[in-house]
């Protein structure tokens, strides 16, 4: 597969069937070597590896279910930015350049989904029909879900080598717990929604401690050398994951202090990381010279500069510890995260020295995160399976504490276990209904065409829906105030979106680190003092940005009692062609359908309403709303039309002709005139 895979890379034509036939094989015999090794565990006359093997699947089928649901969310309209990074180098390296320039995040992600993409290709009509009968995505979405299915599945995933690593440092109940832990977490699963480096980063982190678990129990070169590889694939996802290697390091320091020698199988496993890295990111010995370019390009430093001596406002925040401390309370549950950090104290020697020497990776990983210049909580994603693994040790030493001291039996335990699981379970398939309900975009989308008259022109910030190009004009800045406050009360816009999620950082006078966030955070004051039209707050069920709608006009209003507009007035065109591309010519309309809109404050009152004379057989019409999409009038313009505005208002003046018509003005005068 792989092979047929690089040739198609580099231009080479492989036969459709030839390639098909190569990647269900592949497919095929990794799916049989699991359901072989899933059979041998469920028949197994051990009990408890068959009680593993149960609570294994029924542990990934849980993940899997999670991880899948809502997966189309705002797939299209509203595509995560990093997201349309691996999407867009992956399309190129299909199409013909494998060797990434940019090392802002390293090339595996990149691979496994261009990989993906050629997969997906050699079989549209069943990825295509899968995607839309479960997830409801069509034809134009199906690039970037299956990018999401590729990351679903590596997030999915994350529970069986979390299983083990636990199941391997204290018994088949540390196992059950550390795994439905990393399953459940709500930040690991909302993570794995995204096609994000942070996902594989995450998945083979897990991979390499795993691994050192194993090594644990016995070491081998083999081990080792595996371990090494793990890590190596995890540096290849996102750089600091490449920390897990720091696992290995802890089990080798700990056979050291035990053999009192020096054996030099580390030094194997970090040569086995870097040949790894450098094998699935060629480019980094082929391209050399795009590896460090300079200050502010994309090399492999860009993140190093913007974590270790930038930031933004946003997320800088007052204390990273306790940024990150609510980020581990809220990935894998405060109750989870006491009972697990306590129960390392009351395990058995053995444990609590296995425990202690995987809690090495996550405390130094932590550390890491904390002494950085900004905070970001899917950072959390390449540690969190190694502190799911410590604490579901950790958890599992409580019931024979419960027991032993305090009398408990199998009722107390399992309140304890759901104290641990209940929340974190909660959160999760909360959100996960959030991402099957139509979110706050598609509300706010929903209400604006309702309501919104065709034309109307928009001032919008970062995070606020993607509008219907040829309904509405707009505007957009990452955050609105940084344009003066003229530009946005310029009358040409009628209405202001805004989300919380933009400019909320310049609303805490502690977050304002330069003289311009000031200026910034006035200018939203002074906004924010705008009629409120309509709001959109995301909740517990309900996923997306906290948006507002505000209505908006000039300092002073002029109402008119009369107006020649001119084509020079036009604010919108239905369509781009009609937009004449000389500043003195009409607008020229080839066939029935296309308008024009203009719009002004008009009086209450009587008005005669005429355009410029028309050739034989053009007809023309006026639609005539208020600036709440109130229908005032439609009708056909002629030499003596009148209209009658009902109150003082915004208004908007729809003009239709039929094809062969030219508009070069049209005049609003009071009736009595």
């Amino acid at each position: 597969m792989l092979v047929s895979w690089a040739l198609a890379v580099a231009g080479i034509n492989v036969p459709r069937p030839l390639a098909q036939v190569a990647v269900l094989t592949a497919l095929g015999a990794a799916l049989a070597v699991v359901i072989v090794r899933t059979a041998a565990a469920l028949r197994s006359e051990d009990r408890e590896r068959r009680l593993a093997g149960y609570a294994l699947l029924a542990l990934v089928g849980v993940s899997i279910a999670l991880r899948l649901t809502g997966l189309g969310f705002e797939l299209t309209d509203h595509f995560h930015n990093d997201e349309g990074v691996f999407l867009e180098t992956a399309r190129e390296i299909n199409g013909g350049d494998p060797l990434p320039v940019h090392f802002h995040y390293p090339h595996l992600l990149y691979y496994l989904s261009a990989l993906a993409l050629w997969i997906q290709g050699l079989f549209p009509a069943v990825l295509g029909g899968l995607g839309s009968s479960l997830l409801g995505v069509g034809l134009d979405g199906l690039d970037p879900l299956t990018l999401r299915l590729l990351a679903a599945s590596l997030g999915a995933l994350t529970t069986v080598p979390v299983f083990f690593a636990a199941r391997r440092a204290a018994g088949l109940t540390a196992g059950i717990l550390a795994g439905a832990l990393i399953t459940l977490s709500p930040v690991y699963n909302e993570v794995a929604h995204l096609a994000i480096s942070d996902v594989p980063a995450g998945f083979f982190a897990a991979l390499t401690v795993m691994l050192a678990a194993h090594l644990l129990e016995r070491e081998s070169l083999s081990g080792y050398l595996l371990a090494g590889v793990a890590a190596g694939l995890a540096a290849a996802s996102k750089y600091p994951a490449g920390m897990s290697a720091l696992a290995i390091v802890a089990v080798w320091t700990y056979w050291r202090l035990r053999r009192r020698d020096l054996n030099p199988l580390l030094v194997w496993s970090g040569l086995a990381s870097i040949a790894t890295v450098l094998a699935v990111m060629p480019a980094l010995w082929l391209r050399s010279e795009s590896v460090v370019v300079g200050q502010g390009a994309p090399d492999i430093l860009f993140g190093f500069r913007q974590y270790a001596q930038y930031g933004w406002i946003g997320v800088v925040k007052g204390s990273n510890t306790a940024y990150y401390l609510r980020g581990l309370a809220s990935g894998l549950g405060l109750p989870a995260l006491v009972a697990g950090l306590a129960g390392i104290f009351f395990l058995a020697p053995r444990e609590r020295t296995r425990s202690l020497a995987l809690l090495v990776y996550p405390v130094l990983f932590l550390t890491l995160l904390i002494s950085m210049s900004m905070v970001v909580k899917r950072n959390l994603q390449p540690v969190l399976p190694a502190v799911a693994v410590v604490l579901g040790v950790g958890i599992s030493a409580w019931p024979a504490v419960l027991e032993r001291r305090l009398g408990a039996g199998r009722v107390w335990v399992a309140l304890l276990v759901a104290i641990c699981l209940v929340p974190p379970a909660v959160l999760s398939v909360a959100w996960d209904i959030s991402r099957v309900r139509p979110g706050t975009r598609e509300l706010a989308l929903e209400w604006i065409d309702a309501n919104v008259p065709e034309g109307s022109g928009f001032v919008k910030e970062a995070y606020t829906p993607q509008l219907h190009a040829r309904r509405f004009v707009w505007q957009q800045v990452r955050y609105v105030a940084r344009l003066e406050l003229e530009r946005i009360l310029d009358p040409r816009w009628d209405y202001l979106l805004l989300a919380r999620n933009a400019h909320q950082r310049f609303l805490d006078p502690e977050r304002r680190f330069q003289p311009h966030h000031e200026v910034i955070a006035g200018r939203y004051e002074r906004l924010f003092e705008l009629e409120l039209v309509q709001r959109f707050q995301p909740g517990m069920l309900r996923s997306g940005p906290d948006l507002l709608i505000y209505r908006l006009e000039p300092e002073a209003i002029e109402y008119a009692t009369s107006r020649r507009f001119g084509v020079a007035d036009v604010t919108w065109y239905s369509d781009p062609a009609l937009r004449p591309r000389q500043p003195q010519a009409p607008v020229s309309f080839t066939r029935r359908g296309l308008s024009v809109l203009f719009k002004q404050h008009f009086e209450a009152g009587d008005y005669r309403v005429r355009v410029n004379p028309q050739p034989a057989g053009v007809t023309a019409w006026l639609y005539l709303v208020t600036r709440d999409n109130e229908e005032v009038a439609e009708i056909e313009l002629g030499p003596e039309s009148t209209i009658s505005l009902p109150r003082r208002d915004k208004y908007f003046f729809r003009v239709f002709l039929s094809a062969g018509g030219e508009l070069r003005h049209l005049v609003i005068e009071p009736l009595s005139d």
